[in-house]
């Protein structure tokens, strides 16, 4: 399918998020057995994915996939782990297995986010997690578009999170977050640039939240499915 079929019908820039993310799931009335789970990295992630299906007015989750995107990678460094411990996969499972609690464990997930806004928003469309940087986004973003194209959904969520630049551990701080809800382009009043899509697809490096905010900041600013302030047109 070709990226120029794909629609957009919400975008949330990282520079849209509220300045207190964890205050504004509370008022939002998320449960608490939800919001234990977000952690620094899974937090803005949470709430770019809500604020996205709000803005497309996305109340049944029944036909609505989820993509999310980051570059964290289980076996990366754990800040649990011994400084000369070797943290490979066996070893990071073994920790959160058999010595931490079963809440880190689950909290440390790379697919946590995924989980709690499928969980929260009951999505039912086709979902999964890809670890990558950059050059990713063009990937889910196709992928969403096959879904799209051959009927398993009628909208796809794809939100893209990461850590700050510089940081060891993406669980030890706040990270960042961008999001989009796309569907068939005729149903849309913004198409998706294929050009742009292409530029992200330049084995570039860089997280892939940065690479989501460039592709939203062409999207025309005086269209009401965009959220927050900040585009250039």
């Amino acid at each position: 399918m070709s990226a120029a079929a794909i629609g957009v019908f919400a975008a949330v820039p990282s520079t849209a998020l509220p300045h207190d993310p964890r205050a504004s799931v509370r008022d939002a009335g998320v449960s608490r057995h939800v919001v234990r789970f977000l952690d620094g990295m899974a937090l803005p992630a949470f709430v770019a994915g809500t604020q996205a299906l709000d803005a497309a007015g996305v109340e049944d989750g029944e036909r609505c996939g989820l993509f999310t995107i980051s570059g964290w990678d289980p076996t990366h460094y754990q800040p649990e782990l011994e400084p000369d411990e070797a943290s490979g996969y066996t070893t990071v499972a073994r920790h959160y297995i058999t010595t931490a609690s079963p809440l880190a464990w689950l909290r440390k997930m790379v697919n946590n986010p995924l989980c709690q806004l499928s969980i929260t928003r009951g999505l039912r469309g086709p979902n999964n997690h890809v670890v990558g940087q950059a050059p990713g986004l063009a990937l889910v973003l196709t992928l969403a578009g096959l879904a799209i194209d051959a009927g398993d959904a009628d909208r796809m969520l794809i939100v893209a999170f990461d850590a700050p630049a510089g940081h060891a551990s993406d669980h030890e701080v706040d990270g960042s977050a961008a999001a989009l809800v796309l569907g068939p382009a005729d149903q849309a009043t913004t198409r998706l640039d294929v050009t742009r899509l292409r530029a992200i697809d330049d084995g570039r490096p860089g997280p892939a939240v940065g690479a989501l905010d460039e592709l939203i900041s062409g999207l025309t600013p005086s269209e009401h499915h965009l959220v927050g302030a900040r585009y250039a047109g």
